[in-house]
């Protein structure tokens, strides 16, 4: 009826052929599905929403690191935020589990932060689902996979799989502006993976100032910036290494220095600094590599800490 209603009569029978539930003038609203997101509510374990990125992991260290990444701008204007958001609790109650959907219903942020933490735990496990049936042959729905925090606030991936595996995958996960990025791979003991994304033209020149170091800005100034866009590039590296250790960027971004710029391969190579080396003194003096690409208008940063 027009473009936006349906009307139906529906009757519903058994295997037997058997009346169970009649209904007579039922009307429905008619909603317009992207066709992938479609196969993702009929066939969850089947179908990924997100899609291969071999950007970020190109310089990462053999261990079969895979990303993944999934963008609000593939999908209709507003499919996740009007009627409602109907189509953003479908998505999260098909992807997430129960503690993970106590999580989602908890937080406290803007619309758009809110969703874009759907989207990054989205990605996230489609990464997860699709290394694990590569490495071993696991065919796994999204919400068989959960991703918890540690206390750091690390990605922590879980859920019955892992008895079936010699050792849980590491995860790093990273959203910003409605892109959700994640990388996945083998790790050993107490080793870590770091991402970070981010839009070109994010950055101010007053965080500049705040963000790196009178070395740091001399290094920026002999690369210069131009299109590929270095300043956002050495943020993005030092939210990587801080994803990688497992803190995060504690006491600001100058606790992680950059030492040099490759502007040719795109590597930045960093140590801690301040309050990072007081609460990590086993790593202190070591020099850590954070890989940088630019897609487009996105800048992502990869790190990878081996561990001891």
């Amino acid at each position: 009826m027009g473009e936006q209603q349906v009307r139906s009569d529906l009757d519903v029978v058994d295997p037997d052929g058997r009346l169970r539930l009649r209904l007579v003038g039922w009307w429905d609203r008619r909603f317009d599905v992207p066709k992938r997101f479609l196969r993702f509510l009929h066939a969850p374990r089947d179908a990924r929403l997100s899609e291969p990125w071999p950007a970020p992991v190109g310089g990462l260290a053999d261990g079969g690191f895979r990303a993944y990444r999934l963008a609000l701008d593939g999908f209709p204007p507003a499919l996740f935020t009007a009627h409602g958001g109907i189509w953003q609790r479908a998505l999260a109650h098909l992807a997430l589990g129960r503690r993970e959907r106590e999580i989602w219903r908890g937080l406290r942020t803007p619309e758009p932060r809110r969703l874009e933490w759907l989207l990054g735990r989205v990605v996230a496990k489609d990464a997860l689902r699709a290394f694990l049936e590569e490495r071993h042959g696991l065919r796994l729905a999204p919400a068989d996979v959960e991703i918890l925090p540690d206390a750091n606030g690390r990605p922590v991936p879980g859920g019955a799989w892992t008895r079936d595996v010699p050792r849980a995958p590491i995860l790093s996960l990273s959203h910003a502006g409605g892109v959700a990025v994640a990388v996945v791979g083998e790790g050993q003991a107490g080793a870590g993976v770091g991402v970070d994304v981010e839009h070109a033209g994010r950055m101010k020149e007053e965080t500049k100032d705040l963000a790196f170091t009178s070395a740091e800005q001399a290094l920026l100034d002999a690369v210069g910036d131009g299109p590929e866009r270095w300043p956002l590039r050495l943020w993005c590296a030092k939210e990587a290494v801080a994803k990688a250790l497992g803190l995060g960027l504690a006491g600001g971004p100058r606790g992680i220095v950059a030492e040099q710029l490759d502007a040719a391969r795109g590597t930045v190579r960093l140590r801690l600094s301040g309050e990072m080396a007081l609460r990590l003194p086993a790593v202190d003096g070591r020099t850590f590599v954070a890989h940088t690409a630019r897609e487009r208008d996105v800048v992502v940063a990869t790190s990878l800490y081996p561990g001891e």
